[in-house]
């Protein structure tokens, strides 16, 4: 049996006491559930990182500290995470019984857009002490307004 569980996300504003949200990508969204219960959740809307700061993260952060470094891209984004985000969980030894306190990187995807440019501030002193990395903060020569072109092959 799956547990994933069908659902949507759809945008809406509340102003002046009355709702607005897209009517008809609500009826579209809807079409495609089955029939039975379900339970609709509004949440206030938080503003999470942007996609510039996500570029940014990986043109200015990720790719320098792997070249520096020697490690892949994915294990620079996971050591990152580990060191400059970490979170502590705790872990059952469940043959002795103990728990065991560790260190995992933290979730970066649900940082807002202060968060993750203190997160990014923190990774570039990381860079700098552990792999002498200097990594540049975005800026007039490094455009992440816009989604990176794509060069053809010739």
């Amino acid at each position: 049996m799956s547990s994933h569980r069908p659902g949507f996300t759809l945008p809406a504003k509340k102003e002046d006491g009355k709702w607005s949200f897209d009517k008809h990508r609500f009826q579209r969204l809807t079409e495609r559930l089955s029939d039975g219960p379900y339970d609709f959740i509004v949440e206030k809307h938080v503003n999470s990182r942007s996609g510039k700061q996500n570029r940014a993260y990986f043109a200015c952060i990720v790719r320098p500290c792997s070249e520096s470094s020697g490690y892949e891209e994915d294990e620079v984004h996971e050591l990152l995470k580990r060191y400059c985000n970490p979170k502590t969980v705790e872990m059952l030894n469940k043959q002795t019984g103990e728990v065991e306190e560790v260190i995992i990187g933290g979730t970066t995807t649900a940082m807002n857009i202060e968060e993750f440019s203190l997160y990014f501030k923190r990774c570039q002193q990381f860079a700098a002490e552990t792999w002498d990395c200097y990594c540049e903060d975005p800026n007039e020569e490094h455009s992440f307004n816009e989604k990176p072109k794509r060069t053809r092959a010739a």
